[in-house]
């Protein structure tokens, strides 16, 4: 089972979604969930049961409540209990400044336990795991990050402008983001960086991985022919520059990916 809650409208800018997953469901015990690469940062707290990751290997348990950093891997994670029920938020990415005064690159590719990221970590943590619904859990979450908006400083305000341009329209080339920044070459690479986590060129790409995988899911037909019609809406020159960054950010090619979706 998997629900969604939108936030409130002064907050869309910066969280994407509260969310919940239940794995109850699922017909396979251990469970196995496969995370793709993503331009957003997750804060997760595992109510009941969590996961482990194969590093180098060995399989570690993670938090029961911490950050995941926006990323360009992949990663399999296992469930280590018969239910696993997850609360988690997501956040657009210039929220790392916004909300915890970190340049975003310092969260790429991390785990992070929420104590070492918010001081009143485990009070929210306290708050999230005695809340009894998926509802109350939500409004917690929503009260917290209410009090925690800070003002970006003015060489952000820019770049949050075209981050947030780039959501609603198509994606753009970096030297028409550039002109549009008003920002020397040098200034927008290290401020866009900063803001999102990547270079604006990995950014672009990640951006048009996910519209891809958001387009693609919501179609019934998912032969490939339909496949790279969306593919060459979105940029994607044919078949090989597709199939070469699908590989990169989920580690599987598009057909197969979207098999074990429907499975």
């Amino acid at each position: 089972m998997y629900q969604i809650i939108r936030p409130p409208d002064h907050l869309k800018k910066y969280i994407d979604n509260f969310w919940w997953g239940d794995d109850l469901d699922l017909p396979q015990r251990p469970n196995i969930y496969h995370s793709v690469a993503t331009s957003k940062l997750e804060l997760l707290f595992f109510d009941q049961g969590i996961y482990s990751h194969n590093n180098n290997g060995k399989k570690e348990a993670i938090f029961r409540a911490g950050f995941y950093g926006q990323t360009t891997s992949f990663s399999h994670y296992y469930a280590s209990a018969k239910r696993t029920t997850i609360f988690g938020i997501t956040f657009s990415p210039i929220a790392a400044v916004k909300f915890f005064r970190i340049p975003a690159n310092e969260l790429t590719h991390q785990r992070i336990e929420i104590n070492t990221l918010l001081d009143n970590g485990n009070e929210l943590s306290d708050k999230i795991f005695e809340a009894q619904t998926f509802q109350q859990k939500t409004i917690v979450a929503t009260n917290f990050f209410n009090d925690g908006l800070n003002e970006l400083h003015f060489k952000y305000l820019a770049i949050e402008k075209l981050i947030l341009s780039l959501e609603q329209t198509n994606l753009k080339s970096i030297p028409q983001l550039v002109a549009q920044s008003s920002l020397s070459q040098r200034q927008f690479e290290r401020t866009f960086k900063e803001l999102t986590g990547f270079s604006a060129n990995t950014y672009l790409k990640i951006k048009r991985f996910e519209r891809f995988i958001e387009k693609a899911s919501a179609r019934i037909n998912t032969s490939e022919h339909k496949l790279l019609d969306i593919a060459l809406d979105l940029g994607y020159y044919d078949q090989a520059h597709l199939n070469r960054h699908f590989k990169e950010f989920t580690g599987s090619n598009p057909k197969a990916y979207f098999q074990n979706a429907i499975l």
